[in-house]
């Protein structure tokens, strides 16, 4: 609650609430504010490793676009995720504001490319195994 302009001698006025998130070094508090740092998700390093891999924006990988380069990105997402156990299909599909069905149109894809021997694929789907290291997966067919 933001105090009132016109308040009792001490509290802090409007000014002065304003004024601790634009300059908090000028505002004096009675005990210290704990900031904790708040872990990114999983599915938030994927997506970011998959953008930086592939030179496109997170912004252009969650969009609408239909583009080959942004929908080989995605998918190549929707596959790195969904080989995760924890990640479903809804799950990863909720994540891009997208149906479990696009989900899993993209995850076959790069498991057929993967299947019909695409030297690209496979390197990127290397590339992101080596990337995910030590945490758990799944073995896919």
């Amino acid at each position: 609650m933001i105090p009132a302009a016109h308040s009792e001698p001490g509290t802090p006025r409007r000014r002065d609430w304003l004024l601790c998130f634009t300059r908090p070094e000028l505002v004096f508090w009675d005990k210290p504010i704990a900031v904790t740092h708040v872990p990114a998700s999983p599915h938030d390093s994927v997506i970011s490793a998959v953008c930086k891999h592939l030179d496109i924006s997170k912004e252009l990988l969650m969009s609408k676009r239909q583009g080959v380069r942004v929908s080989y990105a995605r998918h190549l997402a929707f596959y790195v995720l969904h080989s995760r156990p924890s990640y479903s299909y809804p799950l990863i599909g909720r994540i891009f504001g997208r149906d479990h069905t696009s989900v899993m149109h993209g995850d076959r894809r790069i498991a057929k490319a993967l299947h019909a021997g695409d030297e690209r694929v496979m390197a990127d789907v290397a590339m992101f195994r080596g990337f995910m290291g030590s945490l758990p997966t799944q073995e896919r067919a």
